[in-house]
């Protein structure tokens, strides 16, 4: 732990990093610092969470076990967690897949059924000439 926190600055007054959304499946932070610093963030570490810094894709950790850490750049920064699973977008596309192949034999299936009615009232209309 030394390592690393020794090789950061210590903390200024003026250096901020404060909360501007929250939501269920993104949270996003602005910071402000004048070195590079670690926060601790008050949320539960979850793989599928994904963390951006400037919409840049970033790294992010554990702390203590449960809790996430990221280190955060010198400057001003936007910085979000999105929560993305892979099986959202794996279902998502599926859904949209079977929605379309659905929608095709519905249309078929009609197509089909309009084709057998004028077939039957050609066949069934009596010829008076």
């Amino acid at each position: 732990y030394k390592s690393i926190l020794g090789s950061f600055a210590n903390a200024d007054s003026s250096e901020s990093i404060k909360q501007t959304a929250f939501d269920n499946d993104a949270i996003m932070y602005e910071s402000n610092t004048k070195a590079p610093h670690l926060a601790v963030f008050s949320e539960i570490y979850y793989k599928d969470w994904k963390a951006y810094v400037d919409g840049k894709p970033a790294s992010f950790g554990k702390a203590n076990y449960v809790l996430r850490t990221m280190l955060i750049p010198a400057g001003k920064h936007q910085i979000e967690f999105k929560f993305e699973p892979q099986s959202v977008s794996i279902g998502n596309t599926l859904s949209t897949i079977f929605g379309w192949l659905i929608s095709l034999l519905l249309f078929a299936a009609l197509l089909m059924s309009a084709r057998n009615l004028s077939k039957k009232n050609t066949k069934t209309t009596p010829n008076l000439s």
